[in-house]
């Protein structure tokens, strides 16, 4: 009995494997999206990827409300800079 108890994964392991997996997901999910040339497809990936990153962002929450994901606050300033840079670069485009 006790081999089993040690053989099974913490949830903190087991949510900390789901998160890196749907990130991967998303990107992989991502990339297959923009370069599908079927719209059949195209919307199954849409799909697809709204729910991984759905979730994802379940799993992200569930870790940081058990004190397992931890980030910082990034400074108002900070975020002001990063918006302009990404609104300047969208209109480059």
């Amino acid at each position: 009995m006790q081999n089993q108890n040690q053989a099974q994964m913490s949830d903190k392991t087991m949510l900390t494997d789901m998160l890196g997996t749907e990130k991967r997901l998303v990107g992989l999910y991502a990339t297959f999206l923009c370069e599908c040339a079927s719209e059949d497809l195209r919307q199954l990936f849409q799909s697809t990827l709204n729910s991984t990153s759905q979730d994802q962002h379940q799993t992200f929450c569930q870790m940081q409300q058990r004190g397992w994901y931890n980030i910082e606050n990034a400074e108002a300033q900070k975020v002001n800079q990063a918006r302009q840079e990404l609104t300047q670069l969208k209109s480059q485009l």
